[in-house]
């Protein structure tokens, strides 16, 4: 657990299109428009404010993500303890933890310095 700082300003990812979902033994990498890829490595749980569900273990929750292909990100939050919410264009969330006390959880990559959690 890494951690990742509240204040940090990710206003770069609004409006990227996820391109391509792809899919490993122990890792989800979301890639989007513009060089900008969110790798997963943890946990995270995709749905509505209203109805979400915490995703089982990688590679097996990668179907979930499916459906917001062809979508953009138009909000995002750092919320508490590490996790980043990402709300795609049809509302749907995306949170992602910071849930591997060992190794990290996930990746940003699309700013000068990757941003490590």
């Amino acid at each position: 657990m890494y951690g990742i700082d509240k204040n940090l300003d990710l206003g770069f990812l609004i409006g990227k299109n996820l391109l391509q979902i792809c899919v490993g033994s122990f890792q989800v990498i979301l890639n989007f428009d513009a060089n900008v890829s969110i790798s997963i490595e943890s946990t995270f749980d995709c749905g509505s404010e209203e109805k979400s569900k915490r995703a089982g273990n990688l590679p097996e929750a990668a179907p979930s993500l499916f459906h917001l292909l062809g979508k953009h990100i138009k909000e995002v939050n750092v919320e508490s303890e590490g996790t980043l919410a990402l709300t795609f264009s049809d509302d749907t969330i995306v949170r992602i933890y910071d849930s591997n006390s060992a190794s990290e959880s996930y990746q940003i990559n699309g700013l000068k310095d990757n941003v490590i959690v």
